[in-house]
């Protein structure tokens, strides 16, 4: 989208920029999972587990993202032809890392909330309208119902 924006055609640069920006939204997405696998440990339901992470993670994500993007702003807006070259990777790091933000706040949570619906859903299916305890192993993934 920024090289759209901006002008600019892709090249390899851009995609190593992508490359790049892989591991950035990667750290940002594991950060979140790892706060609300915290909460989880900690006793909160996974709907609160999942509304406190997000709260909690909102600022250094967001900060991170947003200071990526000022500091390859000079790069990204560089008139000089010696460094012209470098420009596309800068807007595909720069613009994608304002992007992926966006999508490890705002939807992931939503994911992970719709996910944790599905799944209360799905026992209930299990249970014929009884509650059941469902106890899931961490370790291995097993799972066993019992009432």
């Amino acid at each position: 989208m920024g090289h759209i924006v901006l002008g600019f055609d892709l090249s390899i640069y851009s995609v190593l920029g992508m490359i790049a920006l892989c591991g950035m939204v990667v750290n940002g997405g594991f950060v979140l999972a790892v706060t609300r696998n915290r909460y989880a440990e900690r006793g909160l339901n996974e709907r609160e587990a999942i509304i406190q992470s997000a709260e909690r993670r909102f600022r250094p994500i967001f900060l991170t993202s947003v200071t990526t993007f000022l500091g390859l702003g000079p790069m990204i807006f560089e008139t000089n032809e010696q460094a012209l070259f470098l420009v596309p990777m800068a807007i595909a790091l720069g613009v994608g890392t304002l992007a992926s933000s966006a999508v490890v706040l705002i939807l992931m949570p939503v994911v992970m909330m719709i996910i944790e619906e599905a799944h209360e859903a799905a026992v209930g299916a299990l249970s014929g309208g009884e509650k059941e305890l469902v106890a899931v192993n961490r370790e291995n993934g097993a799972t066993s119902l019992g009432r």
